[in-house]
């Protein structure tokens, strides 16, 4: 496989996962609305923290997909601010939110270094 096509491939498995991890925070919220009502879901602080990174993600995932620097470098920050807010947790979040994060990394990594070759 050559360097473009491992950074195509990189892309495109970066918009994937990025698209379904704003899916599975939406999801997650209309779970919690249907389960407990809007009562402290439409709050700033949950808006900012919580919805706000899951539509981020569905916004940003064509441009992931097209292989965007700029669009990697802010689903890694955004992956970043949830494994920061989130890790301590519970055992899965603990797994789950830095291993994106890494993972994000490589995919970034993997795009800036041989996206220049």
């Amino acid at each position: 496989m050559t360097p473009d096509g491992i950074v195509r491939a990189a892309a495109r498995l970066y918009a994937i996962l990025a698209a379904l991890g704003g899916v599975a925070i939406l999801a997650f919220v209309a779970l919690l609305i249907s389960s407990f009502g809007t009562r402290g879901i439409l709050e700033p602080k949950f808006f900012a923290f919580i919805i706000a990174p899951g539509i981020a993600g569905l916004v940003l995932a064509p441009f992931l997909w097209m292989g965007k620097v700029w669009a990697m470098l802010l689903a890694l920050a955004i992956a970043l601010m949830l494994t920061f807010l989130f890790s301590p947790e519970t055992l899965l979040t603990r797994v789950v939110l830095p291993g994106t994060t890494a993972l994000f990394a490589v995919f970034t990594g993997i795009r800036l270094w041989l996206g220049r070759a």
